[in-house]
C-alpha cells in the first residue's frame, strides 16, 4: 500500500498558523536554505507591509528526515523566532520589550503547538536546545560581530528540535 509522506513544511505551516490565533496577532513563517529566508525577508520589507514581517518562525533547511521503522518519521529541525529589536537595548531592555511579551509567548506557543500535533504527551518532553540571542549576529570570541540578518534582530534559536511523527497524524495535514 502507498502512503503519503509527511511534509513537514506544511506541518509548521499549520502550527504557526495556529500560533497566531492563539496569541490574537500575525506570527509569519518561512522555510528554507538561511540565506533563501534572509532574501525573502529583504524583499517583504520593500513592500508596504515591511513592518508586519516580524515576529517570524523560520524552518531552517536542510534537514534529515529519518524514514523507516513502520509508519514513523524522525526529524531534527533548526528553528529561530525573532522579532525586531532596537540596537541600542542593553539585555535587560531587550528582555523587557522582546523577549518576555513576544518571543517566550511564541516560543512556549510553538512548543505546546508541537506538543499537540505530534502527540506528545508534555511540552517538556519535546528535546531541543534553546538560546536566547541577543541581537542576533556572527558569532565571534565575545559575541557577535555582525547582524545575521539584515534588520536588527532579538531571537531565541531552537537546535536540535527532535520529533516522531507517525504517518498517520500525517492525514490532517
Amino acid at each position: 500500500m502507498r502512503t503519503s509522506h509527511p511534509y513537514i513544511v506544511d506541518i509548521f505551516t499549520t502550527i504557526v498558523a495556529n500560533i497566531s490565533t492563539e496569541l490574537g496577532y500575525t506570527v509569519n513563517y518561512l522555510y528554507g536554505h538561511p540565506v533563501e529566508i534572509i532574501s525573502q525577508l529583504q524583499e517583504m520589507s520593500k513592500g508596504t507591509n515591511k513592518a508586519n514581517r516580524f515576529p517570524v518562525v523560520c524552518l531552517f533547511q536542510d534537514f534529515d528526515e529519518k524514514l523507516g521503522a513502520g509508519q514513523l518519521t524522525e526529524v531534527s529541525l533548526n528553528i529561530v523566532i525573532a522579532n525586531l529589536t532596537d540596537p541600542k537595548y542593553v539585555a535587560p531592555q531587550r528582555y523587557a520589550k522582546n523577549f518576555k511579551p513576544y518571543l517566550y509567548p511564541i516560543y512556549d506557543e510553538l512548543l505546546y503547538q508541537i506538543s499537540n500535533t505530534f502527540s506528545v504527551a508534555d511540552m517538556s518532553m519535546i528535546e531541543h536546545t534553546k538560546t536566547d540571542r541577543l541581537f542576533w549576529g556572527k558569532s565571534a570570541l565575545y559575541g557577535n560581530e555582525g547582524n545575521t540578518f539584515s534588520d536588527f534582530l532579538d531571537a531565541i534559536e531552537l537546535t536540535n528540535l527532535k520529533l516522531t511523527l507517525n504517518q498517520e497524524q500525517c492525514q490532517i495535514f
